[in-house]
């Protein structure tokens, strides 16, 4: 069995219906959670609107308290993932549970 904490998730699913878009031709958000061995993978996926001039990833204050949050529980027993491309806002966190 693996434990998280409580509600380690739901930022991001929170962000993806936050900022999700729906006047996309394929609107949606695709959620995966996948457990190998000791090892927690968690994907969500969200179409977005695409934003004139904006080649760069923006990373906000809720998604640095979120990895401060993250530090603080797992150290440096996760990796998470950012990708914002091809219309798809890609958020993948993979943590090592057997610490």
């Amino acid at each position: 069995m693996i434990q998280v904490s409580p509600l380690i998730f739901m930022p991001f699913i929170e962000n993806a219906f936050k900022y999700g878009s729906i006047l996309m031709e394929k609107p949606g958000i695709k959620i995966n959670l996948d457990i190998k061995d000791t090892d927690l993978c968690f994907e969500v996926t969200n179409c977005v609107k695409k934003i004139k001039n904006s080649n760069t990833l923006n990373v906000g204050f809720g998604t640095n308290m979120i990895k401060h949050r993250l530090d603080l529980l797992f150290e440096n027993n996760y990796n998470l993932k950012i990708i914002n491309e091809n219309d798809n806002y890609t958020v993948k966190l993979n943590i090592k549970t057997h610490i």
